[in-house]
Order: C-alpha cells, then structure tokens, then sequence
C-alpha cells in the first residue's frame, strides 16, 4: 500500500508559512547579528583623509600604524569611526593613543569586515559615522569606567533594546552611543560635569569605584549636590542611580557597603530610583573581574534586567 503524499496546495502552504515565520525571524534578529544595521550610513562624513599609511600589526581588537599623529589628535579619539583599506572595513576603538611615532588603536569593534593580517600598505581615513537612534526618551548615562570599560561597553548597546530610548552626551562609547563617562571619574568630577550637560528624561547614575580615597563627608555633600542639581532640572522624569556591587575583596567590600548607605540615604525622593545591584547580587556568585570592581557579563546582564524594567 502506497503511503498518501501531501497534496501541492499543502506543501504550497507550508512553505509560505516558513518563508514568513523565517523572514520574521531576520527582521527581528538582524540587528542583533548584524550590527552594522545600527548606524546612520546616509549621514556618514569624511572628517580626514590621511591617504597611505603602513600597517604594523593588526588583530581582532588591535591595531598598530607605523605613522606620528601628523597633528590630528583632536580627530584620533574614540568618538570617531575609522575606515582602513581599499574594500573600506569600518572600525571603532576604545582607547586611541599617539606613542613613539605610531598610532595605537585598542578594544576594537569591526563594523562590517576586518582586512587580512597582511596587510601593509593601504589607505586610512577618518569618519563621522553616526549610531542610528529613533526614540523619544532621552537618556544620559553618567559615570566612570563602569559604564565605558571591557563589559561596560556594551551598557547602551543592551539598554538600546529599548527602542523609545535614545542616548544623547559629549562622549561616544565604543559603538557610537554618547555617553558623559570618565575613565577615573569621581563624585566631584561628575558634580562638576552635571553643570553643562544637556537636558534629558532619564540620567543613569553609576559611580563611586574611583572615591575610594574620598573623605566620606565630602562623599556625602557630592552626591547631595549631584542629586539637587539634577533634581532642579526641570525636563528631569527620572534619575536611576545604581549602588556598588558586593566585593570578594574585604577592603573594597567595607567601602562599597558605605558608599551605598550614603547613596541610599540621599536618594529620598520619589524621582530617585535605587538600582540596588548590590541587594540583588548577594544570592549570586561570579559577576565580577578578577579586580574585584567590575562587573562582568553575568554582572551585567543582570544589572540591565533591572535597568531595562525601570526604562519600560
């Protein structure tokens, strides 16, 4: 007996089903997997054509040029994109640093493709090439290397799920999101910044691993006068301040644990919310560097589980 085969309009149907549910299934996803959908191509620039310029060395996060900085420091920093090679492969960079003739690109992240390690001789420009934001909420992210260093480059990248936001600053991360980081930023350097910065909807705080050496009462006026700035702001919706982890390290563990008793104390009013990460991390194990300061992936992706609600 012949088994009964399934009729065209079947197997018709059937194929449309999966040509939608696949189709869906990209255009949800390609962002995700390919990042370069996420920037503003139509608006690129040219800030600089620097012409030949000689490859030292080159690997997926590095990158050496054997040529002085030719006086364009202003325009070799991490808020630029590059572009290397005759087939144009895009790169952005952490940190860029001029040092005994040569310029040194590291943290990189290859927008679209990497050159072979071969190459030598090649051409070298820099670019204006902007991340593409289309929400309504504005967001400014204050801190220190927290929010700019190894996983905390990716802070707005995940955050940037949230489609109604959109991330406005003087800095730019390693993808192109501004941002108001400094590397070794403490309170009062923030306090100072908070000044001139631009009006936003929400200001995510995260602050405090580089005051360890700060007298607390000074701590204490600093994060008063940081919450009463913002707080006087009149376009101000929401202010997210995010207490210290907890430290395997005893030394930086006693610190956190008084830097957070302050934060808390002062964050009384009703447009304050504490992102307690320190609370919710104490059931869990392994979401620091080995510095014992840092978040790390697992950190982080628990760290934005909670930002993300708040963001909602």
């Amino acid at each position: 007996m012949h088994s009964k085969m399934p009729s065209k309009k079947a197997i018709l149907i059937t194929w449309v089903v999966l040509l939608v549910y696949f189709t869906t299934y990209f255009i949800i996803n390609a962002e995700k997997t390919f990042f370069q959908l996420k920037y503003d191509w139509d608006n690129i620039k040219i800030v600089e054509n620097l012409g030949s310029v000689t490859v030292d060395s080159i690997s997926h996060d590095f990158l050496v040029l054997q040529n002085d900085c030719l006086g364009l420091n202003n325009q070799l920093n991490s808020n630029n994109t590059f572009i290397i090679g005759k087939s144009e492969s895009f790169f952005r960079a952490s940190n860029v640093k001029c040092k005994n003739g040569k310029v040194v690109f590291s943290g990189i992240k290859w927008i679209n493709s990497k050159p072979k390690r071969t190459i030598k001789k090649t051409d070298f420009k820099i670019a204006d090439l902007p991340i593409a934001q289309s929400g309504n909420k504005k967001v400014i992210t204050i801190g220190d290397s927290q929010i700019i260093w190894r996983e905390g480059r990716d802070f707005r990248k995940d955050l940037s799920k949230n489609k109604n936001l959109i991330f406005i600053g003087d800095q730019k991360d390693v993808y192109g999101y501004p941002h108001e980081a400094i590397w070794n930023g403490k309170c009062v350097d923030f306090l100072d910044k908070l000044k001139n910065i631009d009006i936003a909807d929400y200001y995510i705080l995260f602050f405090g691993a580089h005051d360890k050496k700060t007298n607390f009462n000074e701590l204490r006026d600093c994060i008063h006068e940081t919450f009463k700035l913002l707080l006087k702001r009149s376009g101000t919706g929401k202010i997210l301040v995010i207490t210290l982890p907890p430290s395997t390290n005893p030394e930086f563990n006693n610190y956190n644990q008084i830097f957070n008793k302050i934060l808390l104390k002062e964050a009384g009013n009703k447009r304050i919310k504490t992102i307690n990460i320190n609370e919710y991390l104490q059931k869990e194990e392994n979401y620091l560097y080995e510095d014992n300061v840092h978040l790390n992936k697992k950190g982080y992706c628990l760290l934005n589980k909670l930002l993300i609600e708040e963001l909602r």
